[in-house]
């Protein structure tokens, strides 16, 4: 699948773990990370979230207006 952070337990590290000091993990069921892994074509998942969370903030401020 797409870009794993590190993960002591796993003991893998991602290309993006080595570029970013500040990475978190967020807690996804299997059907959600399947349905984004589909969607977000060849960016990685923060890149994904990223423009979903500016696509939201437009609408938002669209709808307020």
């Amino acid at each position: 699948m797409g870009y794993m952070a590190f993960n002591r337990t796993m003991g893998r590290r991602s290309p993006v773990a080595k570029h970013v000091k500040d990475l978190t993990t967020i807690q996804l069921t299997s059907a959600t990370r399947d349905r984004l892994y589909r969607l977000k074509f060849r960016r990685t998942y923060d890149e994904f979230l990223q423009e979903l969370c500016e696509i939201y903030e437009r609408g938002s401020k669209s709808v307020q207006k």
